[in-house]
């Protein structure tokens, strides 16, 4: 599996994830993928795009998710997107 399929394989994993342990119907799950349009994808935080956001509508829940393989995790990218 190449390194960008893992990513995909990762961030996947996150929305079943927050779905699964917030089974509710008053989420909104913006996920930056290439075939997002714009206004799906998530918001800049900091400079970056999280793979992963997750808003509550109505309560104070929200979910921040990066996808991180193991070779990307030590990078100077992946330290400052964390910070």
């Amino acid at each position: 599996m190449s390194e960008s399929a893992r990513h995909m394989h990762l961030v996947s994993f996150m929305v079943r994830w927050v779905r699964k342990t917030h089974p509710t119907d008053d989420l909104c799950i913006l996920v930056d993928e290439p075939n997002s349009i714009a206004a799906n994808k998530p918001p800049n935080i900091g400079g970056y795009y999280p793979d992963v956001f997750v808003k509550a509508v109505g309560r104070p829940l929200m979910i921040i998710g990066e996808a991180k393989t193991v070779r990307d995790l030590e990078t100077c990218r992946s330290e400052l997107q964390l910070i």
